[in-house]
């Protein structure tokens, strides 16, 4: 299993700039999405690196001030994705964390039970990242998760229903949970609530065996935390299901990771950022190197593909909105910007 403290140097923290009490934010009717959903916008000449960071940056901060919200959207990204891109994350990332700490549940606001896994998974990522032993915070962030799971294993889905899986699949939630309870137990022995809690996310996971190729790809990221997730035999052939649903341009679409998968042969087939990103991403944290064919296809699509504004691009429905906000496409570009910035970030390493 890959040291957790190699991910560390490539994926990080959560969030956005933590807007200063004292300072008033603008009225919710001057607060304006940066970047609005835009299918038709151009491909940029060549790859920034620097634009993606102004991208995640503009987004984020246009959620927080927006909807203050410490789940999903424009923040779950940016737990990922800031800090491998320099120009001042430490301080972003400073900033956010004390955003974190502050978050409480609150009356007539969605179920904090997933809250409270985005928070602890960032925390203790954080930590972690820093070579920090668990802070107090991150310890009653931990806590919290735990006290908040239910008997079944699982928590509240992190978003309020839509098609992608950080926003409905309570398994998204339970792997964030095992993910943070792994990077825990490297730095002090599992409390009996972590440990009660990690057998029931286990018995979940063995009486609902993942259904679509996204969810083999989240438990073979989970797998690489928590030992005894995934035999040696599950975890090779899950890196060839999805390698063989690469895109004939090299990319993965959204569609190939659904159980109902187009074949990458059919003129359906659409590669975009998420699925590109998170694939490689994984692949490469489960030890598939950058010069294999397909991962080296795969980064070459990266990099060909992000567009003028900085994001790489997913299709998104764009029909509902939250306050007035698009958050549906927010939260599907800023999540395969991150995914792609990740990839493209591990690329050097052997």
């Amino acid at each position: 299993m890959r040291s957790i403290y190699t991910g560390m140097t490539i994926s990080t923290l959560l969030i956005v700039f933590t807007v200063p009490q004292a300072h008033a934010q603008p009225p919710a009717s001057q607060i304006r999405n940066p970047f609005p959903y835009k299918p038709d916008e151009p491909v940029a000449k060549e790859m920034s690196l620097a634009k993606a960071a102004s991208y995640l940056d503009g987004v984020a901060k246009f959620w927080m001030e927006k909807n203050s919200c410490g789940a999903c959207h424009a923040n779950f990204p940016y737990i990922m994705a800031r800090p491998v891109l320099g120009n001042d994350a430490d301080t972003l990332v400073a900033e956010t964390r004390k955003f974190m700490e502050a978050r409480q549940p609150k009356p007539n606001r969605f179920n904090f039970s997933s809250e409270s896994v985005a928070i602890a998974f960032a925390l203790t990522w954080d930590d972690a990242r820093l070579g920090k032993k668990h802070q107090r915070t991150t310890k009653d962030a931990l806590r919290r998760m735990w006290s908040l799971q239910k008997p079944t294993g699982k928590w509240s889905p992190l978003g309020c229903g839509e098609t992608f899986p950080a926003e409905t699949d309570t398994r998204y939630t339970m792997t964030l949970a095992v993910i943070a309870a792994g990077i825990a137990s490297k730095k002090s022995t599992p409390s009996t609530a972590a440990q009660d809690g990690l057998t029931l996310i286990r018995r979940n996971f063995d009486k609902f065996p993942p259904t679509n190729p996204h969810a083999r790809a989240m438990l073979l990221w989970a797998s690489l935390f928590v030992d005894g997730l995934m035999t040696v035999d599950e975890r090779k052939a899950t890196i060839e299901k999805l390698l063989a649903a690469q895109g004939k341009d090299g990319g993965w679409s959204w569609y190939s990771l659904l159980e109902s998968a187009p074949s990458p042969d059919t003129p359906n087939y659409v590669s975009d950022g998420y699925s590109t990103g998170f694939i490689v991403y994984v692949l490469r944290q489960a030890g598939v190197p950058a010069d294999q064919a397909k991962i080296a296809r795969g980064l070459g699509w990266l990099r060909t593909h992000q567009r003028v504004s900085g994001r790489w691009h997913t299709p998104a429905d764009v029909s509902e909105t939250e306050g007035g906000v698009g958050s549906r496409d927010l939260y599907a570009q800023n999540l395969g910007t991150a995914f792609a910035v990740l990839a493209l970030s591990d690329e050097t390493r052997p």
